[in-house]
Parts: C-alpha cells; sequence; structure tokens
C-alpha cells in the first residue's frame, strides 16, 4: 500500500535534505521515482537543493500547479480484453514507484486532488515544507481564500508525518519557527538574506 510522507518544519531544518537522501536511497534500491517543486521557488532552478555541502542536488520539474504533475505520469497499461493473445505492451514503461514534492506551501489545494490519484495508483509520495509562515502560523496554501486549506490538513492527510527543528539563529537553542526581518506583507517572498530560524520565545521578541 502506498504512503505519503512529510517532511516539515522551519527554514534550515534539513526538509530539503531527508528528501535528497530519499532519492539517493531510491537510485541505490533501482526504484523508478519523479521529483517536482514550484515555479514560485526561483530559487536553483530544476533542482532540490540543499545547503548541507555533503549532499548533492536532485534534477526535478518545475510545475505552477499540482495538477501538472499529472501529465508526467505514466500512462496506465491498456486492458487486456482477449486473454489468449496479449498485447505486447512494455511493462517497465508504465511504473513510477515515487515521487518526490519539495517546497509544497507554494501550491493550491489542488495538491490533495493529485495525492488521492497518485494513492490511487500505488505511488509513494515523498514532500518536504515549511509548515508555519513568518508570522507563525500553519501557512495557508496559495488558495486558501477559497479553499480554507493549510499545511495543518497536509499534516493531517499524510500517513507519517516528521517535524523537524533547526537552531535558533537568536539564543542558540532549537528552533521551530521561521521569522522574517522585512515588513513586506506578501505572504511568499523568495529572498533567502530576509529570514531565519527562530524559537517560540524568540520569535515573540521582534
Amino acid at each position: 500500500m502506498s504512503q505519503v510522507t512529510l517532511y516539515c518544519g522551519p527554514m534550515k531544518s534539513d526538509k530539503s535534505s531527508r528528501l535528497i537522501q530519499t532519492g539517493l536511497r531510491l537510485i541505490k534500491q533501482k526504484k523508478s521515482f519523479l521529483s517536482f517543486k514550484p515555479t514560485l521557488d526561483t530559487r536553483n532552478p530544476n533542482v532540490i537543493w540543499t545547503r548541507d555541502p555533503h549532499l548533492p542536488s536532485l534534477e526535478c520539474i518545475q510545475v505552477k500547479t499540482p495538477l501538472q504533475i499529472l501529465n508526467f505520469l505514466p500512462e496506465l497499461p491498456p486492458v487486456i480484453k482477449d486473454t489468449h493473445n496479449p498485447s505486447s505492451y512494455n511493462q517497465e514503461i508504465f511504473s513510477l514507484d515515487s515521487i518526490l514534492l519539495d517546497e509544497v506551501f507554494m501550491w493550491d489545494s489542488s495538491l490533495f486532488q493529485v495525492l488521492d490519484i497518485l494513492k490511487n495508483r500505488q505511488i509513494d509520495v515523498y514532500i518536504a515544507s515549511l509548515d508555519r509562515d513568518y508570522r507563525g502560523y500553519y501557512f495557508p496554501l496559495t488558495d486558501y481564500e477559497e479553499k480554507r486549506k493549510s499545511i495543518s490538513d497536509l499534516m493531517e492527510y499524510a500517513d507519517k508525518v516528521y517535524i523537524l527543528k533547526g537552531t535558533c539563529e537568536k539564543c542558540g537553542n532549537l528552533g521551530d519557527r521561521t521569522w522574517r526581518s522585512t515588513p513586506k506583507s506578501e505572504q511568499i517572498l523568495v529572498d533567502e538574506s530576509i529570514y531565519e530560524v527562530r524559537c517560540e520565545p524568540c520569535h515573540r521578541l521582534d
């Protein structure tokens, strides 16, 4: 039975590292997989990357919405009506074991529709995402005003959830919040220089 595994936490908590390590393990196991991330993530295009210098980047496909992922799935095998003379298709071309998804908080709630389809096709899904925004609230998906879905809903949906922590850049304790220095109110700002990992007490200071 397929599973959805979620790695979530603040920035700099090794979420993407876990995803890359999963990809490397799948390669060793000779498993087939595809990797995706949102087009909104303009850092290091077409790769899932990590700050860990000991891990390589992982090639990925960037899509605007989760529904576009379905365009890259292998076609299902044709129905064989004559069992005495089955088609000679190559079963391997229809095989896809896993899908890796990075930075999913930048997508809309069609993510759940896509996850349902992948689970029905027995495809394991591994996800990395921020869990909270710079205000400390669970990250709303991009169509939240209409669909009312956030990363907290994804945490409930997933079969396995790993909540990761970083190191607070103010006091050095474990940090589970992402702090932002800019007064701009946009929900998503792609700029590494304006974010810090903070523990909850230090997050409340600024």
